[in-house]
C-alpha cells in the first residue's frame, strides 16, 4: 500500500501521511479522499505531516494534476509540513505557490521529522 494516511495523536490536531513508491494516480486520489474526510473531520485546526522521503519519483503530468485536483485543502488544515520532499515536488510547490498562494503558502519543506517537530513547536507556541 503506497499510501497511509492517519491520526498521529489522540486529540486530532496531527495527521500524517506516509508515501512509498511506487504509486499511481488513482492511488493517490484514494489517499486524498481519505486526508479531505479525516482533515474535516476535525473541528479544530490540523496540521499535516507527509514523510516523502520513499515518494519516488512523480507520475506523469504532476503539475496540470496536482492544479487541478488537489488545489483545495479542508478549510482547517493550517500546514502542510513535507519531510524529505523530492526536487520535483518542491518545485511544483513553489510553481503553485505563485498560481494560487492562497492554498500553497501553508506548505513547508524540512529535511528530516526532527526539523518538523522543531518548525511545529516554534509555529504553534
Amino acid at each position: 500500500m503506497p499510501f497511509r494516511v492517519h491520526w498521529a495523536d489522540a486529540e486530532h490536531t496531527l495527521m500524517r501521511c506516509d508515501i512509498q513508491a511506487p504509486w499511481t494516480w488513482e492511488e493517490f486520489d484514494a489517499a486524498w479522499r481519505q486526508f479531505y474526510e479525516m482533515g474535516s473531520s476535525a473541528q479544530h485546526p490540523v496540521i499535516c505531516a507527509v514523510d516523502a522521503h520513499l515518494m519516488g519519483l512523480l507520475p506523469r503530468n504532476a503539475l496540470r494534476v496536482i492544479h487541478d485536483r488537489y488545489s483545495v485543502l479542508p478549510p482547517n488544515i493550517s500546514k502542510m509540513v513535507v519531510v524529505n520532499a523530492p526536487t520535483m515536488l518542491r518545485v511544483i510547490v513553489d510553481v503553485m505557490s505563485l498560481i494560487r498562494p492562497d492554498i500553497f503558502k501553508c506548505y513547508h519543506f524540512v529535511p528530516t521529522f526532527d526539523e518538523a517537530q522543531r518548525l511545529l513547536n516554534t509555529r504553534l507556541s
